[in-house]
């Protein structure tokens, strides 16, 4: 196995990121986010970008929480 360069690893990572927020940022989508979450698993080695949008949430609360008071 091949040592890891963390410094590539990085780079390539927030460079991922750096792309997909800036390709969501012009969708119509991007005026109701209210959470922006870096999501790390040591465990299982991912790390995963996460956003959620008012509606999604909406959704979310109807579907799992409906019968909540």
């Amino acid at each position: 196995m091949k040592n890891l360069d963390i410094n590539l690893w990085r780079s390539t990572l927030l460079n991922h990121f750096k792309y997909n927020l800036e390709k969501f940022a012009t969708t119509t989508e991007n005026k109701d986010v209210y959470c922006l979450i870096l999501d790390c698993h040591a465990t299982y080695g991912n790390v995963n970008l996460k956003w959620n949008t008012l509606d999604s949430f909406k959704k979310h609360v109807n579907k799992h929480y409906s019968s909540y008071t």
